[in-house]
């Protein structure tokens, strides 16, 4: 070690040329590791009634955490070299590449020690935070690479928190350099879930439910949509493959349960009025769903399940729009201590951010609507037939539908209008151009910099502006501190979260060849049915004047109706806002682990065409429509 330490110091691109601290990763440090934890497992049980195990036990233990500090130390210190030189280094490219690939070794490498220095420590209550933090500068160094959410899937795993879990291992898989075990790693954690029987429905008895009570709601919610990704992940697995589910490899392949999701989305609805579910928690079930719908739609399996994967993630998507619908139309309320009063619609509209997320999957990826589509006309063909004994589907069978309308209201309402109208200006609704507030923002919105590296949203023609902003942070004196790049705050954030939505929603008019999804009328207001009569160019210019004359402020209450309180049927009533007291979305997995799992090892662009069909659109679209009136929306 002292050779290769002289040798990084004396010439840093070199040494990272070839590869020293991956070279000696393996003979010099994870064999040793290895060793030192096979004894250890092998005198943990007898220690507690034979003082002389005991005795040993304590002896190997301290050796261990004697060489694990070492060991950090000498990574440590090829970190220290490899950021220095990246921070003096302005040329030679491939030098460049290599040495940032030292460096995220490194902290990983670092991530891995400190893992198992508190794993094996004596502590009663684990704290991994030292850990976590080295993993995510390894993201932050090459946020490509998908080692460091593997890592971090692990971390999750020692303390339950099942959802960041599989979602971690769902963003290992989703980068340019995927870490292919995190697939065996995500089977397995399916397959535990799967085994753990489901508890009961749970309702809130009161109108102001305790924090005990929206937390046990929470896990019984997230087990339940675990559970149903595990049983998308089992339908998109080749029979027989190392990653299907043992039913699946049995002959008997799992069933999606319709009735569960029923069951899942109402009880979304009522955490989402409880203030339970926040944007961080959100991101990830938008992730994991839209994992579910690129393994689907990848899967040469005869069950693959792509069409209940999209109706997932278009009905989560909804349930989300329809919730900040209802807090638009809330009045603030004044404080008891008359304190400026607090908006609810303020905190609520941060969940347009894992929204928006899904939306600029979509219109990278086409051929996801265009499948949406082709699976719609199968079905609505059905029911189109069937329409002497059922005037319409039911809810989830109108999943499109209701996701269109519940889009053209959120987009139309007058406080989200105020958000993109002064950002949209007299550039119209044609136009190409992004706002350079929104060119020179978006990369700062909360979601955005959580995904970083994440695949499915990278686009070959954009230079990413991440590399050399977050990899050239790894100083020496601020290597283990949290990121230097502020998210944007909230006023600003919701502006351009307002402006991707009716970015969105013009993509649906006429973002791509074919027959549109939504239209726009002289108003700017946008709706599901097509304008007869009426110019594009006289939409256009409407649509400016429009714009010209709409002047709100930032989700202004004078846009507001009256609060209303609505009954949920399960004892819990909309229009009590977001409780900022109670956060159980953030990521943190530092808590202790349970007794079961203390002792656990870690090894247990395509356009997008308009329907052709003989069936024709407006025949389709007709069928789609609810039977409800639709007088709110522009009509023409």
């Amino acid at each position: 070690m002292d050779a290769a330490t002289r040798l990084a110091d004396a010439h840093p691109a070199f040494a990272a040329n070839k590869e020293v601290e991956q070279a000696l990763w393996k003979p010099c440090f994870y064999r040793r590791i290895e060793d030192f934890r096979r004894r250890i497992r092998k005198y943990a049980t007898a220690a507690q009634t034979d003082r002389n195990v005991r005795e040993h036990f304590a002896r190997v233990s301290s050796e261990f955490q004697q060489f694990l500090t070492e060991s950090a130390a000498f990574y440590a210190h090829l970190r220290d070299v490899f950021a220095s030189w990246l921070q003096t280094s302005q040329d030679d490219i491939d030098a460049i590449v290599r040495c940032r690939q030292s460096l995220h070794h490194c902290y990983v490498f670092l991530g891995d020690l400190a893992r198992y220095r508190e794993l094996h420590s004596q502590k009663a209550k684990k704290n991994f935070a030292a850990a976590e933090a080295l993993y995510h500068r390894a993201l932050a160094v090459l946020p490509e690479n998908g080692n460091p959410h593997n890592q971090l899937a692990v971390l999750a795993t020692y303390v339950e928190a099942e959802t960041v879990a599989v979602y971690r291992y769902c963003r290992s898989l989703l980068t340019s350099q995927p870490f292919t075990t995190a697939e065996e790693n995500l089977a397995l954690l399916f397959e535990r879930s799967r085994q753990r029987p489901l508890a009961a429905p749970i309702t809130f008895t009161s109108s102001s439910p305790s924090s005990k009570e929206k937390s046990a709601f929470l896990k019984s919610y997230l087990h339940r949509l675990t559970r149903m990704h595990g049983i998308l992940f089992a339908l998109s697995s080749p029979r027989g493959s190392p990653t299907a589910s043992r039913s699946n490899s049995e002959s008997s392949m799992p069933v999606y349960p319709r009735d569960m999701e029923a069951v899942l989305f109402k009880d979304m609805r009522t955490l989402l009025h409880a203030g339970v579910i926040g944007d961080a928690l959100l991101l990830k079930i938008v992730v994991t769903n839209i994992f579910c719908i690129i393994r689907a739609s990848d899967s040469r399996s005869q069950s693959s399940p792509l069409e209940d994967a999209l109706r997932l993630s278009i009905r989560t998507i909804t349930s989300v729009m329809e919730f900040l619908l209802d807090n638009l139309d809330i009045k603030p309320t004044a404080a008891a201590n008359g304190k400026a009063p607090k908006d609810p619609a303020l905190s609520a509209f941060r969940l347009v951010g894992p929204v928006t997320v899904f939306y600029d999957y979509l219109e990278l990826h086409p051929d996801m609507l265009e499948q949406l589509e082709q699976l719609l006309v199968h079905r609505q063909k059905k029911l189109y037939s069937d329409v002497a004994t059922s005037n319409q589907g039911t809810g989830a069978d109108q999943f499109a539908s209701v996701f269109l309308e519940t889009l053209t209201k959120l987009v139309n309402h007058a406080r989200v209008r105020g958000l993109y109208a002064p950002l949209v200006g007299g550039a119209g609704r044609n136009s190409d151009e992004v706002p350079s507030a929104i060119s020179e923002q978006q990369h700062l919105l909360k979601e955005s910099l959580e995904l970083r590296g994440f695949a499915p949203l990278e686009q070959d023609e954009v230079k990413s502006t991440w590399q050399d902003e977050w990899a050239l942070q790894t100083s020496a004196t601020g290597a283990n501190s949290a990121s230097q790049v502020t998210p944007l705050a909230d006023a600003e954030a919701a502006k351009v979260r307002a402006w991707k939505l009716y970015h969105f929603a013009c993509y649906l008019c006429n973002g791509y060849e074919g027959n549109p999804l939504l239209f726009c009328g002289a108003s700017g207001q946008f709706t599901t049915s097509p304008v007869v009569g009426k110019e594009n160019t006289q939409q256009d210019n409407g649509t400016q004047q429009a714009f010209a004359s709409l002047n709100l402020g930032f989700l202004s209450s004078e846009s507001s109706n009256q609060q209303q309180t609505q009954p949920l049927g399960n004892g819990y009533s909309v229009g009590t806002g977001v409780d900022e007291d109670d956060d159980f979305d953030d990521e943190v997995i530092v808590f202790q682990p349970s007794p079961g799992l203390r002792g656990m090892s870690e090894n247990q662009s395509t356009k997008l065409y308009g329907i052709r069909s003989s069936f024709g659109f407006a025949s389709w679209w007709k069928c789609l429509q609810p039977s409800s009136s639709e007088s709110d929306l522009t009509c023409r």
